[in-house]
């Protein structure tokens, strides 16, 4: 499972707010339009260890779709505070709550992910750090997985919890995982949006389905003596009373009116 936080983008030129290594942008902070935005080395290889098997869950701190440009599937990517492109999931402030179904999905692999690669991303406190608290404690009490491993430029508050330690750059270090592991890349930009789907009106099932509305015609009771041909059904309607079901072939019909069905709002 991974873990990262805005550290893996700055080479994308979005801005941080901790590292000031070498080739960061964070002067580049707000200049480009979000849309412009290209997926990051390590977007791309994260991309193609999950088509392998290598990643099966991606909880990200960050907004920025690029994930998603890299073409990682949206059912295997928890943005646990929100994300630019998805209405369902709107960004969420320092001070906010987390939304719950997102932040049940975390705890549900914190108890169960052998590994943990947490990059770019300081640990300095957040809710969702729980996923590499975990990891460790499973490794260190139960001998459980790999533990935690930790790829960032600065230090942080769990580096002597972690199994393995890297100080270097995502993307340099991703390189050579793609090498190692020869992963063929995808170079295409694929849509940050969530697939059609997901913004489809539910399925209507028997437990869910709902009654149409009833017409504003309200239905009457064949009355007693009335003609039951075509020119009676006419009369009939002309009188405020609603036809028969039953109706006759419309070449038997000589009124427009006849053939018309009763009007009334779609279910």
């Amino acid at each position: 499972m991974a873990y990262t936080g805005a550290g893996i983008s700055t080479p994308a030129g979005i801005g941080d707010y901790a590292s000031k290594g070498k080739g960061s942008v964070v002067g580049k902070e707000g200049c480009r339009n979000r849309l412009e935005l290209q997926p990051t080395k390590t977007h791309r290889v994260m991309a193609a260890m999950e088509k392998k098997g290598l990643l099966h869950e991606w909880i990200n701190q960050n907004h920025d779709g690029l994930a998603q440009k890299a073409g990682y599937p949206f059912a295997k990517l928890n943005e646990i505070h929100g994300g630019w492109f998805d209405k369902k999931n709107p960004v969420v402030l320092m001070d906010g709550t987390l939304r719950n179904d997102l932040w049940q999905r975390l705890q549900d692999w914190s108890g169960k992910s052998e590994c943990v690669l947490a990059m770019g991303t300081s640990l300095c406190g957040m809710g969702a750090d729980l996923v590499c608290h975990q990891s460790h404690q499973r490794h260190a009490q139960e001998g459980i997985g790999q533990g935690l491993v930790i790829i960032n430029l600065q230090r942080t508050p769990l580096d002597d919890k972690a199994s393995l330690r890297i100080f270097a750059r995502t993307d340099d270090v991703f390189a050579c995982l793609a090498k190692l592991w020869r992963l063929k890349l995808d170079t295409e930009v694929h849509s940050p949006y969530p697939p059609v789907m997901r913004y489809m009106k539910p399925e209507v099932t028997a437990a869910t389905a709902v009654t149409p509305a009833k017409t504003t015609r309200a239905p009457s009771s064949k009355p007693t003596g009335s003609s039951t041909t075509a020119k009676g059904r006419v009369a009939s309607k002309v009188r405020g009373r609603s036809p028969n079901k039953k109706v006759l072939k419309p070449t038997t019909v000589t009124s427009k009116k006849a053939s018309v069905p009763p009007s009334g709002r779609k279910a």
